[in-house]
């Protein structure tokens, strides 16, 4: 979870291959675990896809950090 909320922070900061990095690998973190708690059960690839689609907003600035 941390992982992915970095790669959200490096987009908010305007840095793409950040953020696409840090995704790309919490969800392998998230794929290749064995002993996953039962509550991260919605981190599959719909997850990642929304996580991705809310850094292309931050990218192009379209979602405004408050």
């Amino acid at each position: 979870m941390a992982v992915q909320m970095a790669g959200r922070g490096h987009a908010l900061e305007g840095d793409a291959d950040d953020a696409y990095r840090r995704l790309d690998e919490a969800q392998q973190i998230i794929a290749t675990a064995s002993d996953a708690p039962p509550w991260l059960y919605f981190y599959g690839e719909s997850w990642f896809a929304a996580q991705r689609g809310m850094a292309d907003l931050h990218l192009r600035g379209g979602v405004q950090p408050r």
